[in-house]
């Protein structure tokens, strides 16, 4: 049996809330301006191309409107066995499934993640987890 394999990446929009003063503080959900969002994706199946989806393409106008991006990643993940991410567990796959909930999308098997993050942090210890900075240490390719 084959299994549906992917690679998989986002970039998100942070939450806005109103302070009182910088610093370390309690933010209540009541200071909260706006929720995050999912501003970008990128999908790899293995043994084909990668497809990239962006807010910016799909509404330039309100970046922050996800809708779209998450129907396009819904597609891609309901079928896939095996999602490849770098912090996949703690923050991607947790991320996509709020914001598909949040938007009224079915709920689906997630997919057994391979957290590349995960497997750098247990077996070696450096200067930083960031995929950026594992990229240039270990790789002739930047981030992308």
């Amino acid at each position: 049996m084959t299994k549906n394999i992917i690679t998989l990446d986002i970039e998100s929009a942070p939450r806005i809330a109103t302070l009182w003063r910088p610093g370390m503080q309690y933010v209540g959900v009541d200071q909260l301006l706006t929720d995050n969002a999912i501003l970008c994706a990128a999908v790899k199946p293995l043994g084909k191309r990668a497809e990239y989806m962006s807010t910016a393409d799909l509404n330039p106008e309100n970046l922050r409107d996800d809708y779209a991006l998450m129907g396009w990643l819904y597609e891609k993940l309901k079928d896939a066995d095996i999602v490849i991410a770098h912090n996949g567990v703690r923050f991607d796959l947790p991320v996509i499934r709020e914001r598909m909930t949040s938007h009224g999308f079915p709920a689906f098997r997630f997919p057994r993640c391979h957290d590349t993050f995960m497997m750098y942090a247990k077996t070696m210890q450096g200067a930083s987890g960031k995929l950026a900075w594992l990229s240039q240490k270990f790789s002739t390719l930047p981030k992308s």
